[in-house]
């Protein structure tokens, strides 16, 4: 059952390679005559990209296209010598989230040291006896 299940892993890692591969060679690829068949197939996925007019996560052709690109760029060092498709872009919106994500987590840390700093400071302001 392991086995199969690990294969099944191995067969989809090598699919999506095979397709990231396939997406950066149509990326570079200006033969508009190129045999390829999956270059055919790439430029029109890059295509529809380019003008697809519903926000990227509900169209399906958008998401796995970003899901691809993510892929790529957990290998990529995302500087502008890359030529992959949409590279840069992915690059720099992965970035925007790990900030935000990064200042909630700083927020949400701060959040909590003053609660706790809150928590001790509640005590009977009345019994100071302060005179005005």
């Amino acid at each position: 059952m392991e086995a199969e299940t690990s294969n099944a892993s191995n067969d989809r890692e090598e699919r999506i390679k095979r397709v990231i591969k396939a997406l950066f060679h149509a990326s570079n690829c200006k033969d508009v005559d190129c045999p390829r068949l999956s270059c055919y197939k790439m430029k029109r996925v890059m295509a529809h990209f380019r003008r697809c007019k519903k926000p990227k996560y509900e169209c399906a052709i958008c998401k796995q296209t970003i899901g691809l690109l993510i892929v790529h760029c957990k290998s990529c060092i995302g500087d502008d010598s890359c030529t992959m498709f949409k590279c840069r872009s992915i690059h720099d919106w992965l970035r925007r989230v790990r900030e935000r994500q990064a200042a909630k987590s700083q927020l949400d840390t701060f959040a909590v040291d003053v609660q706790q700093n809150v928590d001790l400071l509640q005590f009977d302001f009345d019994s100071l006896h302060i005179e005005e």
